[in-house]
């Protein structure tokens, strides 16, 4: 049961029950069961609203601490611009570090799991494939963050933007060619 999450167990104090019960699987692999199948377009609106508004509460919000977690994830990105799939890992990790850096746990796992339904259903690892493409998302991850510096919500909020449609015209271009 504890491991379930029904219970906690506190060393020198006992096992309780805890105050909320834990979601039920059901429950979660129909929330992933929904979201594989939506269209692209869905998807991309969903994470468009879930990544802006982050970005907009990180700018208002982050402090110096938060703003080095989000470079670090930043430098990451950067340094991994020559492998594909590393550099896939990487984009997720600096999209997770932004609502993280302010304790947005939450947030970061629905953008997680957005990420990963869209990535079954379209291998985003070709959209990165381009050298151009790769660079394109780095200068604009480069971007919001230097707006989340400056704690200018409505800039972040245009580069986030600009960084999400990459991969939505690549995957349009995708389809199309």
């Amino acid at each position: 049961l504890t491991v379930m999450g029904y219970l906690e167990v506190t060393h020198g104090s006992g096992t309780f029950i805890k105050s909320e019960a834990p979601l039920s699987k059901t429950l979660l692999e129909k929330l992933e069961n929904d979201l594989n199948q939506s269209s692209p377009y869905e998807l991309f609106e969903l994470r468009e609203l879930v990544e802006c508004q982050s970005v907009k509460t990180v700018a208002l919000r982050a402090d110096s601490d938060a703003i080095n977690e989000i470079k670090s994830a930043l430098a990451m990105l950067r340094s991994s611009n020559h492998a594909r799939q590393s550099f896939l890992e990487s984009d997720l990790q600096f999209h997770l570090a932004i609502p993280k850096a302010i304790g947005l746990k939450g947030t970061a796992a629905v953008i997680r799991l957005i990420f990963e339904c869209m990535h079954k259903e379209y291998k985003l690892a070709s959209t990165t494939q381009s050298t151009d493409y790769r660079k394109k998302a780095i200068s604009s991850a480069e971007d919001i963050v230097r707006y989340i510096e400056k704690g200018d919500d409505a800039n972040a909020v245009r580069c986030m933007r600009r960084h999400l449609d990459l991969t939505k015209y690549a995957i349009i271009n995708l389809d199309v060619g």
